[in-house]
């Protein structure tokens, strides 16, 4: 057993260590230190998509926090009412003999008259040609808001219930990691292997607002040292903008 032990790949030396110490080497069998170390290693990869998915969700908050700075920056230069053509700097109003710029911040005339947009992106709708107060498209923050941060507890009818809290954003193809929650839950079909769809029921929203479950499955990503691992019991709710993780099923 010392033998097997010591030909054993150097990521295990943490199991090896223990079992030494802990363990009657001569009376363990093969079966038991196999065992210990499948447990082992499922338990390292559960780590390290823990890791992954915060280090994921920090990045996205610094960039969410750079995006807001950026944003508030142009909102203090559009609150002293210049108004710049790229490249340019202020341009003139022809008909202003004084030679100020377009606006001067007192709420006069039509602003998209007054300068080229056509490279302006709304940070609403990600589109080009208008700012976000201008932007007709549904607000993104309350759009996403209530599929963050959800606490859900399975009822005796199959319902599951969620209630929600925060204002992370993030697309469709984007993983939460959720401390309340007690399930995994997609809104992307395409991410869901071996889906099974007799498996159905309804999940409601704290405001009493419902959405349907459509089915469970798996889910594979990609971990950072390039293996892939399977998330199993991903329930498929159609109808979620983002998609959640369990810290609970993962540990």
């Amino acid at each position: 057993m010392e033998k097997i032990l010591r030909s054993l790949d150097p990521k295990f030396g943490h199991i090896v260590t223990i079992t030494e110490e802990t363990k009657d080497l001569e009376a363990m069998s093969i079966e038991e230190l196999l065992g210990s170390l499948q447990a082992y290693e499922e338990k390292k990869k559960k780590e390290e998509i823990v890791e992954q998915v915060i280090k994921a969700h920090v990045d996205s908050r610094k960039e969410e926090n750079a995006h807001n700075q950026s944003r508030r920056s142009y909102s203090q230069e559009k609150g002293r009412g210049h108004a710049y053509e790229h490249g340019q700097g202020p341009r003139p109003n022809n008909n202003n003999q004084r030679g100020e710029s377009c606006s001067r911040g007192r709420g006069r005339g039509n602003p998209n008259s007054r300068y080229d947009k056509s490279r302006i992106n709304c940070y609403n709708c990600d589109k080009f040609r208008h700012y976000a107060s201008e932007c007709r498209a549904p607000n993104k923050n309350k759009v996403e808001k209530k599929a963050n941060y959800a606490e859900e507890r399975c009822q005796e009818d199959g319902t599951l219930q969620l209630d929600y809290e925060g204002q992370d954003k993030g697309e469709d193809n984007q993983w939460y990691l959720d401390s309340g929650a007690s399930n995994h839950i997609c809104g992307k079909i395409s991410m869901l292997v071996k889906l099974d769809e007799s498996v159905k029921g309804n999940m409601t929203f704290g405001d009493e607002s419902k959405v349907a479950v459509k089915g469970k499955g798996n889910v594979l990503i990609r971990l950072n040292n390039g293996e892939h691992q399977f998330i199993s019991n991903v329930y498929y709710v159609p109808r979620m903008k983002n998609n959640i993780l369990s810290l609970r099923q993962l540990l």
